[in-house]
């Protein structure tokens, strides 16, 4: 609906991602939506952890933003992503388990798919450590295994082309085998662990106090 695209545009715009704003809205016309086309003109990315996703088939980048809770129970592919990166987290944080955690966009878009599951282990780490800080903008897609390795996805050209519209520095990690050169600004990791060490400007540590916290709130 005009105002669901609205309300979303305005989300991406709050992280940075103008060109991402300016593809939810398409032909929409009105003030507010013009408005926005023009916040977006000059917006750029935000520090954080964001996700490459193909929505009605355009490639979108995408803000994940958490909070304890459950994931829609309706998309099958989004409830094994988010438990393979919540089962992936804790055993690189090395605690038993962590708290589930529920996601913006799932409300907003119901963006879906397995190559969500390491931009939200990223995620699950990034909210669960003492004094975690991604290395500014990581921009990311890909499948994960049990073990953490990082597997390919669908749709790279869509979502690397919506990586390289948006302004702002960025960290883009891809899947190996992806075919797209590594640079100072692209990686490819192969695993989880990787991963997190060109995501984040230092280590992070597990923050059991808020694991606890959250554990409480979630029951």
């Amino acid at each position: 609906s005009p105002a669901l695209r609205l309300a979303a545009a305005r989300w991406l715009l709050e992280a940075g991602a103008g060109q991402s704003a300016r593809s939810v809205l398409g032909d929409l016309r009105g003030r507010e939506a013009n408005d926005l086309r023009e916040l977006a003109a000059s917006a750029a990315l935000r520090a954080g952890i964001y996700a490459l996703v193909v929505h009605e088939r355009a490639g979108l980048v995408v803000p994940i933003k958490t909070r304890v809770g459950r994931v829609s129970q309706g998309d099958v592919d989004l409830q094994s992503a988010t438990a393979v990166a919540q089962r992936v987290a804790s055993a690189w944080l090395g605690v038993a388990s962590l708290p589930c955690l529920s996601l913006e966009l799932d409300e907003l878009f119901g963006v879906n798919g397995t190559s969500l599951t390491l931009p939200l282990a990223l995620a699950y780490v990034a909210h669960f450590s003492r004094a975690a800080a991604p290395r500014g903008a990581v921009l990311c897609t890909g499948r994960l295994d049990a073990s953490g390795a990082v597997l390919g996805v669908a749709h790279v050209s869509e979502k690397l082309a919506a990586a390289e519209a948006e302004r702002g520095a960025r960290c883009l990690l891809l899947p190996p085998g992806t075919g797209v050169e590594a640079s100072q600004e692209c990686h490819t990791p192969a695993s989880f662990s990787e991963a997190v060490r060109l995501a984040f400007s230092s280590p992070p540590r597990a923050d059991h106090e808020l694991i606890a916290i959250d554990a409480r709130l979630a029951r």
